[in-house]
């Protein structure tokens, strides 16, 4: 979509701006200033202001001794330079330095400095020399100042206007590509203000499906009055095959802006050079969505301008240089659920609260999950309960349902394992594997079959991938729940269920020895482990693998190995007593119980076996219970398994 508008307006700030980027501005700011001082000329007592020339000639470009009050023309003599140099700071400084050398009178005269560009901190600069105490006084006049003189003069206004529209084209064809926004955009306050802000340059990079594209559109959507030339959008593809190549982008980008005859560029280099030339004198927003990486974007980089660059990517594209950087990540839970009120509109969010809790925590708080369950909520009868929906999610199969038309979060998981080489795929999905949510790199290495600094290169490069993320400061690494159950997927497929993949044994036989060497340490077998072992290193690793061996715990009562389950039961009750942590350790006695019955039962364990299992966590839980001055919690477990000792 494009708007075409007319240049038959009087001359506005915008068009101020877009003048000051062409050479004949420099001859049309002495001549405007001029123009604009001439009524004065009564309260006058000098007035050199040569025009000839433009802003070129040697010495002072203006110097006027005033006897009046007006807001723009400073009382009693002021020396003035005009200039419409792309960055106006760096010129008034040298100006300012050459004229407080050369000059005797400057403690009686102000300085003035003009420009028709956009100078955003000409106060703040003005202040700093100001208080230098070299002039009576310095002042900046930029495109703003500029513009309202000349609406208080209208036949200097109406003289530029005509000066202005020489230059440029009768009509500008002002681009607006962005795409459709999403109506119900939640969250993002920070990094809206970010994206939005005045940097030139934002990459925001983050792991599918994580709401990339829609901060971008929305970002560039409220910054549209600042950049008049337009709102331009280019789709990368860079996670797909035919990505587009940078040649290509810069001629559709060209071609947005209006160049003619984009074809006589033969080269890159040639078309970079032409978009480089016209965005120095234009002004707009330019989102670049799914960029694969720095090659291809490098070209669509405006350089010296004043236009802004959005760019989404999956990579982090550390390559560029950029200070605004948004790594972006899942809503948090309360965003999540509000995403959700706002797209399935009948009475069953407000009736089933608990509902929205739950699916917003099954789709791991990823934007497009949360999208698609919310369209397929919409699509099934409202009579139809949302907790049916929640429990449809609960499954391993949960990828199947994040579903809706033609958007899918598997596919979207897909694109980005298709970047990867074979021998990551590999080892991707063998990270996958890893039982519980977050891991270091010596589990890693455990998963992939290497070492833990060949872990830790390929982790840092699933980070980079925006496929992993770092989850602490102690070197350890986290993956999304989906992210994880994609990768699962992978690795069983041509796997009977009742099969393992060779990461999943190796995971586990890892977990449980050290989780039972570990404990054994701790009550005081030193002998089993190396002198040199350091118990505190020890309760460190069972702290940072807590939950991963509380996950291969599960996995192995799952798979029947009710033996290997209760063994990892009694290490964990082990580990939380000597930790003091009467809560966890209720939960694991109770949880080795039901473990032991079920030994019990499918004669995994023999009676004395179980008689014994069932004592000791009997015991614990008593234990625990005391620890916590509630006895009364141990009571219905001492009246299951009677009461010992």
């Amino acid at each position: 979509m494009t708007f075409v508008v007319s240049k038959a307006a009087l001359a506005d700030v915008d068009d101020l701006k877009k003048f000051a980027t062409m050479q004949a501005s420099w001859r049309a700011l002495p001549e405007t200033i001029q123009k604009l001082v001439l009524p004065l000329l009564d309260r006058m007592s000098e007035l050199d202001l040569p025009v000839r020339s433009g802003v070129s000639r040697h010495g002072t470009d203006a110097t006027i001794t005033f006897h009046g009050v007006h807001p723009m023309v400073p009382c009693g003599r002021s020396r003035w330079e005009m200039s419409n140099q792309a960055k106006p700071w760096i010129k008034a400084a040298e100006d300012y330095d050459k004229r407080t050398e050369g000059l005797e009178d400057t403690r009686t005269t102000t300085f003035v400095f003009v420009t028709m560009r956009h100078w955003e901190k000409k106060l703040e600069w003005a202040a700093e020399k100001r208080a230098e105490g070299f002039w009576a006084d310095v002042r900046v006049l930029d495109c703003g100042d500029l513009h309202l003189w000349l609406s208080s003069q209208p036949e200097a206004h109406r003289w530029l206007s005509t000066e202005i529209a020489r230059c440029l084209p009768a009509d500008r064809v002002v681009p607006a590509e962005l795409p459709t926004g999403v109506l119900s955009f939640v969250g993002r306050e920070e990094e809206l203000a970010i994206a939005s802000g005045p940097a030139s340059l934002v990459v925001i990079c983050g792991q599918p499906g994580v709401g990339k594209s829609t901060l971008a559109v929305h970002a560039a959507r409220d910054t549209t009055s600042d950049y008049p030339d337009g709102q331009l959008y280019l789709d990368l593809r860079g996670t797909h095959p035919d990505a587009v190549a940078p040649a290509d982008a810069l001629s559709q980008a060209l071609g947005s802006l209006g160049v003619p005859d984009v074809s006589r560029a033969r080269s890159t280099s040639e078309l970079a050079a032409l978009y480089r030339t016209e965005a120095s004198r234009s002004k707009f927003v330019l989102v670049l969505d799914n960029v694969r990486d720095e090659d291809q974007v490098r070209p669509l980089l405006p350089g010296e301008s004043q236009s802004k660059v959005i760019i989404t990517s999956r990579n982090q594209l550390r390559g560029l240089n950029t200070a605004d950087r948004i790594q972006l990540g899942v809503l948090s839970s309360d965003e999540a659920v509000q995403m959700l009120r706002s797209r399935i509109t009948d009475e069953r969010p407000a009736a089933e609260p608990g509902a929205l809790d739950e699916i917003a925590a099954l789709c791991g708080c990823l934007p497009l999950a949360l999208a698609v369950v919310a369209s397929s909520a919409m699509g099934e009868p409202s009579s139809w309960s949302l907790m049916r929906l929640a429990a449809k999610l609960r499954d391993e199969r949960r990828l199947d349902r994040l579903r809706a038309g033609d958007v899918e979060v598997r596919a979207s998981l897909q694109l980005s394992y298709d970047l990867l080489t074979p021998e990551e795929q590999t080892a991707f999905g063998e990270v996958c594997l890893i039982p519980g949510p977050s891991s270091g790199c010596d589990l890693a290495g455990v998963a992939v079959a290497a070492d833990e600094d060949d872990a830790e290169l390929f982790m840092i490069r699933l980070v980079e991938r925006c496929l992993a993320e770092p989850s602490d400061a102690q070197g350890r690494f986290r993956l999304h729940d989906l992210v994880r159950l994609f990768g699962k997927e992978i690795m069983h497929r041509g796997l009977d269920t009742y099969q393992s993949p060779r990461a999943s044994l190796r995971l586990r036989r890892h977990l449980a020895s050290h989780a039972e060497r570990s404990v054994v340490l701790l009550r005081g077998g030193e002998d089993v482990l190396a002198t040199d072992v350091d118990p505190g290193e020890v309760r460190r690793w069972f702290a940072a693998n807590l939950l991963n061996v509380v996950a291969v715990l599960h996995e192995v009562d799952q798979l029947g190995a009710h033996g290997t389950a209760v063994d990892l039961c009694r290490a964990l009750c082990f580990y939380t007593e000597a930790q003091s942590d009467w809560r966890r350790l209720d939960e694991f006695a109770r949880l080795g119980l039901g473990i032991t019955e079920r030994a019990r039962k499918e004669e995994v364990l023999d009676a004395a076996e179980a008689a014994m299992a069932q004592s000791m966590f009997t015991m614990l839980v008593a234990a625990s219970a005391t620890a916590r001055h509630d006895r009364r919690a141990a009571s219905p477990v001492f009246r299951t398994w009677g009461k010992v000792g």
